[in-house]
């Protein structure tokens, strides 16, 4: 009975497929050449556990540079390229990233101009973070007028302040309109008490 359940069950074409998967998935790791990849999947003594924790993995990998990039993109699975890609995109955007949270586009395109060997071989990302630049770039005109101003208010008090200044710049009325217009389009509730609260006080 037996025998004859393991021949039934191995001309269904799906368990023939998972028992090779599992054969391919059982097969011991080589060493790799590169020493970086090397560390990476090294294993203990009894061929259990890896020896590098996982979170050291994505930083040992980079430390290896474009060639332990390269090699790890050809065979590891996308779920690990794109944890390695995640992992790279943080390192460089939070390199840009100041005490506020604002990238700075110029920080960050130096970041891509000194990680160029390694992002050649991620184009996705490069191209998400050269989006991200592009986008700080647009932004840049808004930074400089009275948005911007408002967007680096340090309190409720200084935003409600900007709103409606008790002392208007003299011919400033239609840039006041445009502000008040612009975040009220954006922002109505937040903007409907900036502007209560000012008009309260």
């Amino acid at each position: 009975m037996r025998d004859r359940f393991d021949q039934a069950i191995d001309a269904v074409p799906e368990h023939a497929e998972a028992t090779r998967n599992f054969a391919a998935a059982s097969v011991p790791l080589r060493p790799s050449e590169n020493s970086a990849l090397a560390k990476v999947i090294e294993r203990d003594e009894f061929g259990r556990q890896f020896t590098l924790p996982p979170e050291r993995s994505a930083p040992t990998i980079k430390a290896g540079g474009s060639t332990s990039v390269r090699i790890f993109n050809a065979v590891a699975p996308a779920e690990a390229r794109t944890g390695f890609e995640n992992y790279l995109g943080t390192k460089l955007l939070d390199a840009a990233t100041d005490a506020r949270g604002t990238v700075s586009g110029d920080a960050l395109a130096f970041g891509i101009r000194d990680r160029s060997d390694i992002l050649d071989k991620v184009p996705g990302l490069r191209r998400r973070l050269q989006a991200v630049r592009e986008a700080d770039e647009a932004l840049a005109p808004q930074r400089q007028g009275a948005i911007g101003e408002l967007s680096r208010a340090g309190s409720t008090e200084a935003a409600s302040g900007m709103l409606l200044p008790s002392k208007p710049r003299v011919g400033g009325e239609r840039e006041l309109v445009d502000l008040i217009m612009r975040t009220a389009r954006e922002e109505p509730q937040w903007t409907a008490q900036l502007v209560r609260q000012r008009l309260a006080d």
